[in-house]
Parts: structure tokens; sequence; C-alpha cells
């Protein structure tokens, strides 16, 4: 799938355009095919390296995602990377994200 990676810290000029191994939903996940995804303010920390608690690199950014499940339900949320609660794989074009309990 198509993405934008970061791989080092920096400005803008860290985004870059990457194809990357399309995300599998594990136990207790569902797959997400996202239509868009919101880069926002948290990102640009995330980015230049100043995020409170820091990133792992690399990373894919944009947390708030649109997009439909396989059975076609619509979904409008925010995706995260649950360190605590176990891996939550959010890739834009394609998301597996933990579902609700």
């Amino acid at each position: 799938m198509r993405a934008i990676q970061v791989s080092r810290y920096g400005g803008p000029e860290v985004l870059v355009p990457a194809e990357l191994p399309d995300p599998v939903a594990g136990p207790g996940q569902i797959l997400v095919r996202t239509s868009a995804a919101g880069v926002n303010y948290a990102d640009t920390h995330r980015t230049d390296g100043s995020y409170r608690g820091g990133t792992q690199l690399p990373f894919v950014p944009g947390v708030e995602v649109v997009g439909r499940t396989a059975d076609g339900r619509r979904l409008l949320a925010p995706i995260f990377e649950a360190r605590k609660l176990g891996p939550i794989f959010a890739r834009p074009r394609a998301w597996a994200a933990g579902t609700p309990s």
C-alpha cells in the first residue's frame, strides 16, 4: 500500500512516500480500507522528534481515519498505536485497528 512514512526526524522534507506491506488484522482487530486520513498538530511534533513520550521510527503519521470495513460499515474514528494495549496497526489506505470492547 502507498503511505507517507517518516524514517528520520525533521520538517516536511522527511514526509516520504513509501510502499508498505498491507496490514493484516489480528485477533480483536478489524481491517479498515481508508478513504482519508488526517495529519494533525501532534503529528508535527512526532515528525520533528519533540512529541512528549517520544516516537519510534519509522512511523506513518495520521491518526484520524475515514473508511469502510470489509462488511461495508463506515468508520470515522481516531486510531492510535497503543503500546500498553498491544499492537494496533495504523496505515493510510488500509488499517487494522483494535475493536472497542
